[in-house]
């Protein structure tokens, strides 16, 4: 079978040549592919190996593109390992990505909180790991959403996903994909099995924070993007926390 990036280099292989008829004349960046290395290397041990899998959502990889659009799978996922490689900081007490001038707010106001209080929660025997995926793998060139058109192309040419699930098995999922049921909660319901309605958390509005029932994954969640002017950093906390003590409360079918 190989390994879990050889697995995602074949699946994203299979499907490209198609896709790329299919998206000649349209105005889109190159697709977000993943991998589980971070760096030259084939070692995947900081993934495979830990006790927590979450998996960060955002919307569309606004401005996430190769210049060479001719590269192939492989050289798109070789720009997510050098994210990876440049950005994902271990340490001791956990993982974060690193703040800096290059860094996206999607990360230093979303991610990192979340990261950082997982990990100080977690018992000291158990290891975190966390990967970043988009409920659309692609925005247009100027970075904005795609048409209803491409994402249709997206839907019959490129349904990765739910292949891409299947592979990384991450056990939490966090959708920072915005209120309500807009267009994104459209596309979670294209990728995912949805059971039931959105689960209210600490009695918050479902509207800006909710569980989500997922045959495929343990536990998920769905919030405001890091980055939505409706939430100053307060509020936006308040909804994360409320996601990180159902995570934390629901620990021991974790592991």
């Amino acid at each position: 079978m190989g390994t879990l990036n050889d697995q995602l280099a074949k699946m994203y292989n299979e499907k490209w040549d198609e896709l790329q008829e299919q998206l000649k004349n349209a105005d889109v960046q190159s697709p977000f592919l993943l991998s589980t290395r971070k760096d030259a290397t084939q070692d995947e041990k900081w993934y495979v190996d830990a006790d927590l899998k979450v998996m960060f959502m955002g919307k569309e990889p606004s401005f996430w593109q190769v210049e060479d659009k001719d590269e192939g799978p492989e050289g798109i996922m070789a720009l997510y390992e050098n994210f990876y490689a440049s950005k994902y900081k271990e340490h001791k007490n956990g993982a974060y990505f690193s703040e800096d001038n290059t860094t996206s707010p999607f990360f230093k106001m979303g991610c990192n909180w979340i990261m950082s209080v997982i990990t100080e929660r977690l018992h000291s025997d158990k290891r975190a790991a966390f990967m970043w995926n988009n409920i659309s793998k692609f925005s247009t060139t100027n970075g904005k959403g795609v048409s209803p058109e491409v994402h249709a192309i997206e839907r019959e040419y490129f349904h990765v996903i739910p292949q891409e699930i299947q592979i990384l098995t991450p056990d939490v999922i966090i959708f920072f994909t915005g209120p309500k049921r807009n267009k994104y909660y459209n596309y979670i319901c294209e990728n995912f099995t949805v059971m039931g309605e959105p689960e209210q958390l600490a009695g918050l509005p479902t509207d800006d924070v909710a569980k989500l029932n997922l045959k495929e994954v343990k536990l998920a969640y769905k919030t405001y993007h890091p980055q939505a002017s409706i939430t100053g950093e307060e509020r936006r906390k308040h909804y994360e926390d409320a996601i990180i003590d159902d995570i934390m409360k629901n620990m021991p079918e974790l592991f």
